[in-house]
């Protein structure tokens, strides 16, 4: 019965042995956590089985023999304990691993969200950049169209003013965006926003400019049309309704008795009141230019 036990013992020792050099290669080879694990709860399994089938054995033995293969048990007792330990290091290691791989992928992930955030944020300045550039020269155009319609007789001036509040909320919003382009930016690309910035203000600055001196004359011709008013209300203004035989009359009248009484340049104005329809229709398209009105008239 000994030599039995003692035989399924040894057997039971060449399986712990072969599942113990299992594990200790699925560690050498980095096999990973669940391989390391299955190989591992083998080798507890090997352990044990070779436990039970020790204590078997020595059951047929004596007290003294009992002793003498104590030491058998315990080396192998080492040895289990030994893979115990090394399986426990690599499985802290793999988590940390794991963990440290999990944060730099996370570390990534947020990296690459806050780029396409600010992609995005870049994306819709951008847009907003090139609307107000399409505002500024809608306005701007706007505004040269109505200087350019004084010529035409019309009182421009009241467009103008509104048309000037809607520049100044342009280069306002134009600014917020810029600040706020400043804040994504780095300092690469802050010279890039510094001189699109200089540019629209640039732009701003020219057309105000002639908006401002536009309207400053037309009230300097205002007021000098008023004064000239004031000064017709004394004088009996001709009027000139289109007859042929009436023309010499008009023009003589409107040279000796309404040119004496005011300003040279308010003169045209005062010569368009002076006709009717038909005649007016005739110098409409002409400049507020005397000389060549008497000669469209003539």
């Amino acid at each position: 019965m000994a030599e039995e036990a003692k035989r399924i013992r040894t057997s039971a020792k060449a399986r712990f042995t072969r599942k113990r050099n299992e594990f200790l290669k699925s560690i050498k080879d980095n096999k990973g956590i669940d391989t390391v694990k299955r190989t591992f709860a083998e080798l507890n399994e090997a352990w044990n089985t070779v436990e039970g089938k020790h204590d078997i054995y020595t059951i047929h033995l004596t007290e003294e023999e009992v002793e003498q293969s104590e030491s058998w048990i315990t080396e192998l007792q080492e040895l289990y304990n030994e893979a115990a330990t090394i399986q426990a290091q690599y499985m802290n290691e793999q988590i940390q691993i794991e963990k440290k791989q999990r944060e730099e992928r996370n570390t990534q992930e947020a990296i690459r969200m806050e780029q396409e955030r600010f992609q995005s944020l870049m994306e819709q300045i951008s847009k907003k950049k090139k609307s107000m550039e399409t505002i500024f020269e809608t306005l701007t155009k706007h505004a040269q169209s109505l200087m350019e319609s004084r010529s035409n007789g019309q009182d421009a001036t009241p467009s103008l003013r509104k048309t000037s509040k809607e520049l100044d909320a342009t280069l306002t919003n134009c600014d917020e965006l810029h600040n706020k382009a400043l804040e994504l930016v780095d300092s690469k690309h802050e010279e890039y926003e510094i001189e699109w910035i200089r540019n629209v203000h640039a732009h701003y600055n020219e057309i105000s400019g002639k908006i401002e001196s536009f309207v400053a004359k037309e009230i300097d011709h205002d007021n000098v049309r008023k004064q000239n008013l004031l000064q017709l209300e004394k004088v009996k203004m001709p009027l000139f309704t289109g007859r042929i035989r009436d023309y010499r009359r008009f023009k003589m009248d409107f040279e000796k008795q309404v040119m004496p009484t005011i300003n040279i340049e308010s003169a045209p104005y005062i010569l368009r009141s002076c006709l009717s329809k038909e005649p007016a229709d005739v110098v409409k398209s002409i400049d507020d230019d005397l000389e060549p009105m008497w000669k469209r008239l003539d």
